[in-house]
């Protein structure tokens, strides 16, 4: 039986690594132009935010992914294949994007207090 997701796999699959290539350059685009001129933190401390992001949304999207698949009666074999493939990896490149942002916003209230500290 071949429903209508299964048809979308490949496109899905596709779409989902330009998206994830993305998401790698817009994280390092936005370290080179928004956190390093500012000196807010160091390339290991971001690389370990990002990761934590990453762990996070990964095992949210892979769990997501496992429970609305394997629930339905149509992918009966290979219903953690769904979870794996599409929706962590999918997740996970949110989680970086969220990252980033969270980064952005935290960076800036960081670096306007620290700058106040030197001012007076």
């Amino acid at each position: 039986m071949s429903t209508m997701i299964d048809k979308l796999f490949p496109t899905i699959m596709f779409f989902e690594a330009v998206f994830l290539a993305f998401v790698i350059f817009s994280t390092l685009y936005f370290y080179l132009n928004y956190i390093r001129p500012k000196h807010i933190f160091g390339v290991p401390v971001y690389v370990l935010i990002i990761i934590v992001f990453v762990s996070i949304g990964l095992l949210l999207g892979w769990d997501l992914g496992i429970k609305l698949t394997c629930s339905s009666s149509v992918y009966d074999n290979h219903c953690d294949v769904w979870g794996f493939l599409i929706t962590g990896p999918i997740s996970a490149s949110l989680a970086i994007l969220f990252a980033e942002f969270a980064l952005y916003v935290g960076g800036n209230v960081f670096y306007v207090i620290k700058q106040k500290k030197h001012w007076g």
